[in-house]
């Protein structure tokens, strides 16, 4: 775990058709200022056409309802980015393939392929945000995985 960066988790990024309405060329990033995840796939779809923000209701309440929960429990940087997060069949019957809209689908794919490379690319690793209340115990997580002994803290100088 200690060499993990982060990790994205994509849900429901198929469907175009939230309950809130339409959502074409725009994606949320569940827990969007926990970390700087939010401004680096912001970024991203900025590049791509496709507004990555935060959603105003679902957001914080969507962080720990998917499978980033456990790495960020871990200490990781983890999100799920998704376009919809409620449409109409949501885990129904009714929930086909004939209703994924593809080249909506492909942008989004851009978007996350952009925002991995960017942090690949970046020799600082995404980090928590110590200012955001609700992220601070991901960051604890984070600090007691990357804790270093004390020998070993002082020969790297103050600060480090």
């Amino acid at each position: 775990m200690a060499r993990t960066v982060a990790d994205v988790n994509l849900e429901q990024i198929g469907r175009t058709d939230d309950s809130e309405g339409p959502r074409v060329a725009e994606a949320s990033l569940t827990g969007f200022d926990y970390s700087d995840m939010g401004q680096i796939f912001a970024a991203a779809g900025a590049a791509e056409g496709v507004k990555v923000a935060k959603h105003p209701r679902h957001s914080d309440s969507f962080f720990g309802r998917s499978d980033n929960q456990a790495l960020a429990d871990l200490g990781v940087p983890a999100h799920t980015l998704c376009v919809a997060f409620m449409f109409p069949d949501y885990h129904g019957a009714a929930d086909h393939w004939d209703k994924l809209d593809y080249a909506n689908m492909a942008k989004v794919n851009r978007v996350v392929a952009r925002a991995v490379l960017a942090i690949a690319d970046n020799p600082e690793a995404p980090r928590w945000n110590a200012d955001n209340p609700r992220a601070r115990r991901y960051l604890k997580a984070y600090e007691a995985v990357h804790a270093r002994p004390a020998a070993e803290g002082s020969k790297a100088g103050p600060g480090r």
